[in-house]
C-alpha cells in the first residue's frame, strides 16, 4: 500500500504537482483502497520521513516549493479561463459562427 502511494506521489512529482489526500486516493497507482487506509499509510510515510505535508498537500522530501508552484498555476489557469470565456462570448455573437460553450 505504501509503495502504491509513493508511486502516485512520484508521478505527481514528475509534473511538479503535489497531491491532496483525495487526489492520491483517486489516482492511486496499482491498488484500490479506502480513503481512510490512504490516510493511515500517508501518516506512516510521514513519520518515516518519506512524505512531507504542508497544508493539504503531500509531496516527496526536498520539494517544498511545489505547493507554491501549484497555487501559482491554479491562479494562472483561472486567469486563462476568464479570457477564454470572454473570447467565446464574443465569438458566439458572430452570426455565422456556431459555438457551444461548455465552460
Amino acid at each position: 500500500m505504501e509503495k502504491a502511494i509513493l508511486k502516485t506521489l512520484i508521478y505527481g512529482d514528475i509534473f511538479d504537482y503535489p497531491l491532496k489526500l483525495y487526489e492520491i486516493h483517486k489516482w492511486l497507482i496499482g491498488r484500490k483502497i479506502t480513503l481512510r487506509q490512504v490516510e493511515k499509510a500517508l501518516e506512516k510515510l510521514r513519520t518515516k520521513g518519506k512524505v512531507i505535508r504542508i497544508k493539504d498537500y503531500y509531496f516527496l522530501p526536498n520539494r517544498r516549493g511545489l505547493v507554491v508552484k501549484r497555487a501559482v498555476r491554479a491562479q494562472q489557469s483561472a486567469n486563462f479561463l476568464r479570457k477564454v470565456r470572454l473570447v467565446a462570448f464574443i465569438l458566439q455573437l458572430v452570426p455565422w459562427i456556431q459555438l457551444k460553450i461548455y465552460l
